[in-house]
């Protein structure tokens, strides 16, 4: 007979105790990881949507506070007819100066519905398609597609890159394109020095959109460049007339009333 006893197995809670609580600590840190990125995406939303308004009302100081300015920025624009790009932020900020301002921008339907987001790291990309309704557009609006990189800068995103396609100037059918594609064709014969056939195409745009600001501030300043100081500064007036955010109109009226170099 042995009389040797076996101890009671003891139930340790121990390893449980650990199980669960690293358990829970991984749920915790995924669900972070989730909370986090779902904040990423949302901010870069509103900064890709608010760039765009803020660029398209000329708010500047806004808008330059959304980039990551330094000699790699690049922005590009593209339309029927016309195409723009420009490297480092100097150059950004000259171009987007020269881009003409908003028709009665208080009158200004903006909207973007679907913007997608991916992230990967500290890097970022949003594709979004924005729709302008305004006086001169048609119900449908003008719709544009952007192309935006992001960097994340400390603990705020900042755009490094956008991609502007007009994509309403490729529609034979929209008459907001028939304007700019004449009058991107009237600024290559003005570029190539065939200044006369410029004004007169220049003219044409006039006389087929009466009520538009920027066939009259184009044909003014064909005017201006051959000299016809009267001409250029009633059609100059008409612009401004039709559109009194015209700024760049109104600039350019100013130096030609002054005799000032253009």
């Amino acid at each position: 007979m042995n009389n040797n006893k076996r101890s009671p197995r003891r139930f340790s809670l121990h390893p449980v105790l650990q199980n669960i609580t690293l358990t829970l600590c991984f749920l915790v840190m995924l669900s972070s990881a989730g909370f986090g990125q779902g904040n990423d995406e949302e901010s870069i939303k509103q900064i890709a949507e608010k760039s765009f308004n803020e660029m398209l009302n000329r708010q500047a100081d806004k808008w330059k506070a959304n980039w990551k300015q330094d000699d790699k920025a690049r922005i590009a624009v593209t339309a029927s007819g016309f195409h723009a790009e420009a490297l480092g932020w100097d150059s950004i900020v000259k171009l987007v100066a020269t881009f003409p301002p908003p028709e009665n921008p208080d009158q200004l339907r903006i909207s973007t519905p679907n913007i997608v987001v991916r992230t990967d790291g500290n890097m970022a990309t949003a594709d979004y398609i924005t729709t302008v309704v305004s006086p001169s557009t048609d119900s449908a609006g003008m719709r544009w597609h952007t192309f935006s990189s992001f960097v994340k800068d400390g603990n705020d995103w900042k755009v490094t890159s956008q991609l502007f396609t007009n994509l309403s100037s490729f529609n034979a059918n929209s008459a907001k394109a028939i304007e700019d594609n004449i009058n991107s064709a009237g600024y290559q014969l003005m570029n190539a020095n065939r200044l006369n056939d410029a004004i007169e195409l220049f003219k044409l745009n006039v006389q087929f959109f009466p009520k538009a600001w920027n066939p009259y501030d184009s044909l003014g300043e064909a005017y201006a460049k051959a000299g016809k100081k009267d001409l250029a500064i009633k059609n100059y007036e008409m612009s401004i007339k039709l559109n009194p955010k015209n700024d760049n109109g109104k600039k350019m009226l100013e130096k030609i009333k002054q005799n000032k170099p253009l």
